[in-house]
């Protein structure tokens, strides 16, 4: 089976350590074939195969904005040199609209995957309401035209539904979790970790991983931190993910609050290395709409 992916995960081409491409390897191996269109910015090199399996083509793209017809032209290319048997999108937006043009050229079926909460979400839409309308819209197109809707969450699924769509057509499944990994982590590992962050046993951690961006309302976390923090002023947040990426000043906030005594922030970390981190913490926190 040949199948033909369209992702926005620039990691899969420029962070071959990435836990993403060590997931699509599998893919692929189970598939097959995969190649997957990938958007990258200029520089990022050219068509490779990781393995005999996965071939990973980058865009090149000048910007996101020129990404939609430098996949398209890059899918038509590949649908002449080698059809593929079905066709999915990481989205069901600027992803998903890609492979809904390259549909009727292979003449194979659409998987559209939707990874989160989205579509006709209020908070989603409140963040950025000139984007994320048209990109609604978008979405609920794309969507009611796959061949197969996969959705993460029943809610997801049930917002599709009650729009019209099809019940044989979508699917919940949920993301995998190598679940092996976070059973037994090292103790060695969990071991110098506390010792990093210079933890004891009187410290009770909260841990929070993820991307800032405004619907996971980190804003929110602290302010819940400072009041945990009243509580128990042992009580440590542990955040992981680069914080520089939010709207927000987030390290700003946390001085305001008081709580920096109490806040931990490890940055990005590997996805391998995640099972330690939560081995670590007695609580995991999270506050997305």
């Amino acid at each position: 089976m040949h199948v033909l992916m369209i992702s926005l995960d620039a990691s899969l081409v420029t962070n071959p350590s990435s836990g993403a491409l060590a997931r699509h390897i599998a893919y692929a191996e189970r598939a097959g074939k995969l190649s997957i269109i990938v958007y990258t910015p200029r520089g990022a090199g050219t068509t490779h195969q990781p393995t005999p399996h996965l071939t990973l083509i980058p865009t090149n793209s000048l910007s996101r904005y020129t990404f939609l017809l430098d996949a398209v032209r890059l899918g038509h290319d590949l649908i002449q040199r080698d059809r593929p048997s079905l066709i999915t999108t990481q989205d069901p937006f600027v992803a998903g609209w890609v492979g809904w043009l390259l549909r009727g050229q292979a003449n194979a079926p659409l998987l559209v995957q939707n990874h989160c909460y989205f579509i006709d979400n209020p908070a989603w839409l409140a963040e950025n309401p000139l984007k994320h309308h048209p990109m609604n819209a978008l979405g609920k197109f794309i969507s009611s035209q796959a061949d197969v809707y996969r959705t993460v969450n029943r809610r997801e699924r049930d917002t599709y539904l009650q729009r019209g769509g099809v019940t044989e057509r979508v699917f919940t499944l949920p993301l995998g979790t190598a679940s092996e990994a976070f059973i037994e982590p090292d103790p060695a590992s969990v071991d110098a970790l506390r010792a990093r962050f210079g933890l004891k046993k009187i410290n009770r951690v909260m841990l929070w991983v993820g991307y800032p961006v405004p619907f996971k309302r980190v804003p929110m976390l602290l302010q819940v931190f400072r009041r945990v923090r009243l509580l128990d002023p042992e009580a440590r947040l542990l955040l992981i993910g680069d914080l520089s990426q939010s709207k927000e000043d987030l390290p700003a906030l946390i001085q305001q609050l008081g709580i920096q005594t109490g806040v931990i922030t490890a940055g990005q970390i590997a996805h391998q290395d995640l099972p330690a981190y939560y081995a670590l913490a007695h609580t995991f926190v999270m506050t997305s709409a």
